[in-house]
């Protein structure tokens, strides 16, 4: 559970999430998704757009 709690965490980081440590700071599970999720929306708009953004076909 614990490993599973830091992973999603890490996730959310890498996508653009900045936060504290999870030992440091214990989340619930569904604190942690929800952070997941911003991490991922801030990662997505921070990000350079795709190629597949704007051209359908490259989907």
């Amino acid at each position: 559970m614990r490993t599973e709690l830091l992973n999603a965490e890490l996730k959310g980081r890498k996508a653009g999430l900045i936060g504290k440590s999870i030992h440091a700071n214990p989340y619930t599970e569904f604190e942690l998704k929800e952070m997941w999720l911003k991490g991922w929306e801030d990662g997505a708009r921070l990000r350079e757009p795709y190629i597949s953004d704007v051209d359908p076909r490259y989907n």
